[in-house]
């Protein structure tokens, strides 16, 4: 309960794993977490991470998540056509 009123659930989400095998990335690194990748950026730190579906994370600023560079680097990665 966090406030009257105010429901709150929770949810078990899993198996959780940062390696790379499970994550079906090449990034040329075992484990990403808070490092760069620079085929995509030279500007943003990612994690990944697989729950089990794998997950890029990035945490940016307002105007980072405002510009058309997320954006860019979605397409990049979801296009089915790229190394990584």
């Amino acid at each position: 309960k966090l406030a009257e009123k105010v429901p709150a659930f929770d949810a078990e989400i899993s198996p959780v794993s940062f390696d790379a095998q499970d994550l079906l990335m090449h990034v040329g690194k075992e484990k990403l977490i808070d490092d760069y990748i620079p085929e995509l950026s030279e500007t943003i730190k990612f994690s990944a991470v697989a729950v089990p579906n794998p997950h890029l994370i990035a945490f940016v600023d307002h105007e980072t998540l405002m510009g058309e560079e997320l954006g860019r680097i979605a397409s990049y990665l979801n296009n089915g056509n790229n190394p990584i």
